[in-house]
């Protein structure tokens, strides 16, 4: 992974490791948590990543070179609304 990508990776985007692979053979898959990065150092990274339930990571700027993005993959995951005017109502009439 490249400058420019990481400059435009995303909180909630799906990312790929290139050697670990999961037990059917395919590439683990990680969720970006935070991505961090400072004024003073422009070139330094520090990447946040979800894998699982109770897995979590931190990459830096020399380890993203394991890492890789789909192509045509979305900036972030599409949020799901709710309507406001949904609710639920209990009916005791009804039989099932």
């Amino acid at each position: 992974m490249d400058k420019t990508q990481i400059s435009t990776l995303k909180k909630g985007q799906i990312i790929y490791h290139k050697t670990l692979t999961n037990y059917d053979q395919t590439p683990r898959r990680y969720k970006i948590t935070s991505i961090k990065t400072w004024k003073t150092r422009p070139g330094v990274y520090l990447m946040g990543l979800k894998r699982g339930l109770y897995e979590y990571h931190k990459v830096n700027e020399y380890e993203l070179e394991n890492l890789f993005m789909l192509d045509g993959q979305p900036n972030s995951r599409p949020v799901r609304k709710i309507p406001s005017n949904s609710y639920f109502l209990y009916d005791e009439n009804v039989v099932e």
